[in-house]
């Protein structure tokens, strides 16, 4: 994920977009939700939180559709 958003970081200077902001706010996020959720049921025994990792594998996903609109420029 950090390599991830080091080539976004990148492609914004390149291609100044919002796309390129929501990807990475989607991979922040999804990063937190779905390794934050797995260490918090892990670490402290709160098995109740473990349902949030999915959303943080969908935001992970949703990073890369955020940036289909970008493909013309590639």
């Amino acid at each position: 994920a950090a390599l991830f958003l080091l080539v976004l970081m990148m492609l914004y200077r390149q291609i100044p977009s919002i796309f390129v902001i929501v990807s990475q706010l989607c991979i922040i996020m999804g990063v937190f939700l779905f390794c934050g959720t797995i260490y918090l049921k892990h670490l402290c025994d709160f098995s109740a939180i473990s349902q949030l990792a999915p959303f943080g594998g969908v935001l992970f996903m949703l990073s890369f559709v955020a940036l289909l609109p970008l493909i013309k420029y590639l």
